[in-house]
């Protein structure tokens, strides 16, 4: 069963609909709970190794975001994608969610003032689909400049949109929770 909305009858599978989510994780474990919730919500993760990160990042022409899953302190390297990640935020290029332990919530809140970067501490299933749906509603309308438009849409047409994210993020929460 495909869940996402973007069906795959175009030829191209997996790489039909939305551009994928980068996750650049600090273990097996770590990129597979980022994974399991992106492509719960029917998104395509992509996985990126922590010494690739930084290059992949500079070179990925397009992306619906970067998901950073810490499992802990991973020194210099990690700041360096954080201040990266942050960054391309800031640009506008793509969104991020940071999502790590308690132990590392001061470094992290200290580091991080971009609005686009939303930080996740010790997430729930739950926690992260939410911040799925954030960041891939960001991107939506992002690429459809639905900021410049929306104050032209009719309240009907708003929530509507609003009705399928929620419904979205409830099938996912349920897919999560089963």
């Amino acid at each position: 069963m495909n869940a996402s909305p973007f069906p795959n009858s175009s030829g191209l599978g997996e790489f039909a609909g939305p551009h994928p989510i980068l996750v650049v994780a600090s273990s097996d474990g770590a990129r597979q709970r980022a994974s399991e919730v992106i492509e719960a919500g029917g998104y395509r993760s992509v996985p990126v190794g922590l010494d690739q990160a930084s290059a992949r990042i500079e070179l990925q022409p397009a992306a619906s975001g970067i998901w950073l899953e810490l499992d802990g302190d991973q020194g210099p390297l990690v700041d360096q994608l954080i201040d990266q990640v942050e960054a391309e935020a800031s640009s506008g290029r793509w969104p991020a969610i940071i999502s790590a332990p308690f132990d590392l919530i001061d470094p992290l809140e200290a580091r991080i003032r971009e609005p686009g970067v939303q930080l996740l501490i010790d997430a729930t299933p739950a926690d992260r689909a939410v911040a799925l749906a954030t960041l891939v509603s960001w991107t939506n309308a992002k690429n459809r400049s639905v900021n410049d438009h929306v104050s032209r849409e009719s309240s009907d047409v708003r929530l509507r949109q609003l009705s399928d994210e929620i419904s979205r993020i409830a099938a996912t929460l349920a897919r999560l929770s089963t």
